[in-house]
């Protein structure tokens, strides 16, 4: 085996380890006083029985928009019971885990929208502020190992308000 594939081997090989148990946000925008859905993704090198989803912000600038919350319900079926959120210090906690279904599995993916919330941005903050979004995480394989997902930031923006047509109140 010559050299050059050995080290390209291993380099592909670090690539798809550094790939895997990702969480993924896409930033968001608002005006003061708007809200806008914020969308996270997994990438998972494996099938897992559950996961814990920690979503933090600045509560100065932004909220958590309650009854927001929506899961993939094509990744996680609701016969295995619905995904458990909960307030947590600066944000929010989302757990995914069925007590009863032993076939309640968290699929191997890539990029793969796992959930939506709402935050809503606060009124009086102007164009151009930001918030970090922030989510961190773990994974909990069939052996009750938990494996940290790496972590993740995404900006929340203040935008301008939409201007209203004229004539319209």
């Amino acid at each position: 085996m010559k050299p050059g594939f050995i080290i390209i081997s291993l380099l592909l090989s670090f690539f798809s380890l550094s790939q895997a148990n990702r969480i993924i946000l896409k930033n968001a925008q608002a005006p003061a006083g708007g809200s806008d859905t914020v969308k996270v993704f997994v990438t998972t090198d494996k099938a897992y029985p559950a996961a814990e989803i920690i979503i933090k912000f600045n509560p100065d600038k932004l909220s958590f928009q309650k009854g927001s919350f929506t899961y993939n319900q094509a990744l996680w079926k609701p016969e295995w019971g619905s995904p458990v959120y909960s307030d947590y210090p600066n944000g929010f906690k989302v757990a995914f885990l069925s007590l009863s279904n032993r076939e309640a599995f968290i699929a191997q993916a890539d990029s793969l929208n796992l959930f939506s919330v709402v935050l809503r941005a606060k009124a009086g903050l102007a164009p151009g502020d930001t918030s970090a979004v922030q989510a961190r995480g773990m994974l909990t394989n069939t052996e009750f190992q938990e494996l940290e997902f790496e972590p993740c930031t995404a900006i929340f923006t203040i935008i301008k308000s939409p201007a209203r047509p004229k004539g319209k109140k």
